[in-house]
């Protein structure tokens, strides 16, 4: 997740004051803690509605069609079978839906714009703004300007360290000016959401 080849030798993962370092993804799950990788799963051969349901318990019709409210798609989709010929945006927005439903207290987004057009990426975007102000953390991770822009808060990182928080302008300006590219691998914004 934006340090591929990076492995971890030391440090910990604090979530909300407890060490969650060697926590297993189903109970970092159960507290709160949620995650989109940079691809939306390929899960094929489902209904929308089955694949909304794998993630949450208790899920009830009336908040299947609240989050196909929330990603701005009918609810007649909800019996719509997940196949190739969703677009890009249309898979970003169910795993937004997902997440939705989730009510995470934090949701990991992994490059959110990868694979959405133009007018999907709005779309998408406010979602993620919703989301913040419906009380959950948003992070995402881009190396997009127009999608830092919209961030509350950016970090640079750079060879595994955050060396700068402020807005994304001035990330910008700084790693215009003080930064080289880094030698086998991408420097990245860390932006933060909510």
């Amino acid at each position: 997740m934006g340090l591929p080849d990076y492995i971890p030798v030391k440090g910990s993962i604090t979530f909300l004051g407890k060490d969650i370092t060697r926590w297993s993804i189903t109970d970092r799950a159960k507290a709160g803690l949620t995650l989109a990788w940079q691809l939306p799963a390929r899960y094929e051969g489902i209904s929308i509605r089955d694949y909304l349901r794998t993630g949450t318990k208790g899920c009830s019709e009336r908040d299947l069609e609240e989050s196909m409210d929330f990603i701005q798609m009918n609810t007649t989709f909800l019996d719509r079978a997940i196949d190739k010929s969703l677009s890009g945006g249309e898979r970003k927005r169910i795993e937004l839906a997902s997440i939705y439903l989730m009510k995470p207290r934090l949701a990991i987004l992994d490059e959110p714009d990868s694979g959405v057009d133009l007018l999907a990426l709005r779309e998408v975007l406010g979602l993620l703004r919703l989301l913040a102000d419906q009380g959950s953390g948003v992070m995402v991770i881009t190396h997009r300007e127009d999608v830092a822009a919209g961030c509350d808060r950016s970090y640079l990182m750079c060879d595994g360290r955050i060396v700068l928080e402020g807005s994304a302008g001035a990330v910008k300006r700084y790693f215009m000016s003080q930064c080289r590219p880094c030698d086998g691998c991408e420097v990245g914004e860390v932006m933060r959401r909510g």
